[in-house]
């Protein structure tokens, strides 16, 4: 199984946009991608401060992702509002 984290800070009046956006490449990466999954996650919020999002997007154990998965995501992904994302990919050890 690999997974891939992407985290991007938000100010608080681009949350709305920044979620309709997350769920349209959610809705696209579907199409593209059977078969992997894809969640969001935040930090716990203070009223008025800055937000800090998490994309994870894996592959069920035993699946093998597709060559390019990681390039498709981020490109599909730019038009995320946002500060800069950070991609980080993790395998189990155990």
């Amino acid at each position: 199984m690999q997974e891939l984290y992407v985290y991007y800070k938000l100010e608080p009046g681009q949350a709305e946009a920044a979620l309709a956006a997350f769920r349209q490449l959610q809705a696209a990466l579907k199409l593209q991608l059977p078969g992997m999954q894809s969640r969001l996650l935040q930090r716990p919020v203070t009223a008025g401060a800055q937000q800090t999002w998490m994309e994870v997007h894996s592959w069920p154990q035993g699946a093998t992702p597709p060559d390019g998965w990681q390039a498709l995501i981020e490109a599909q992904a730019e038009p995320l509002p946002g500060s800069q994302r950070q991609v980080e990919v993790f395998e189990p050890l155990a």
